[in-house]
């Protein structure tokens, strides 16, 4: 609703609404995202918040592409959330891999990169952990006590 009185009573992309909600949750159990909580719990104020400073990005990248954003992470920001969120389309019933468009994320300040979180599909009860991610249309990247200006880079890597 908030999204629309901002917007010429537009309904929002779901993708964007997915990604706000889950990017602006606070964290529960493990650190960043786990199989028992997710992201965390719905924090709607944050949420809406988020909406009406414009802290989002919508955009598209084309295949084998890549689009890059800078951050400014404020003096004192005790987190830095980056997310990316799309809406897949089902992949073939034969196919071995769900996902159909893979994007990756990575944030970059100098000359370190931080990676998403993944998760252990074999060992769900253990602590995420930061790499590349090929199975999910939903990424997150934590950066504790940022400063600075960061650097976002979202890539194409199969897009058919």
């Amino acid at each position: 609703q908030r999204y629309k009185q901002l917007n010429a009573n537009n309904n929002p992309p779901s993708a964007l609404i997915k990604n706000v909600i889950c990017n602006t949750a606070k964290d529960l159990g493990n650190a960043g995202p786990d199989y028992k909580f997710g992201f965390g719990r719905i924090d709607g104020l944050l949420a809406v918040r988020t909406l009406e400073e414009n802290r989002y990005v919508v955009n598209n990248v084309a295949p084998l592409g890549n689009r890059e954003f800078t951050i400014n992470a404020p003096a004192g920001t005790s987190r830095l959330k980056v997310m990316i969120t799309w809406n897949d389309p089902a992949a073939a019933s034969n196919s071995a891999i769900a996902l159909v468009n893979n994007l990756d994320l990575m944030v970059f300040k100098g000359t370190d990169t931080t990676r998403p979180w993944i998760l252990d599909k074999d060992n769900p009860s253990n602590t995420a952990t930061r790499g590349k991610d090929n199975i999910n249309n939903i990424e997150q990247v934590t950066i504790d006590n940022p400063s600075g200006t960061y650097t976002v880079r979202v890539e194409a890597i199969d897009i058919p």
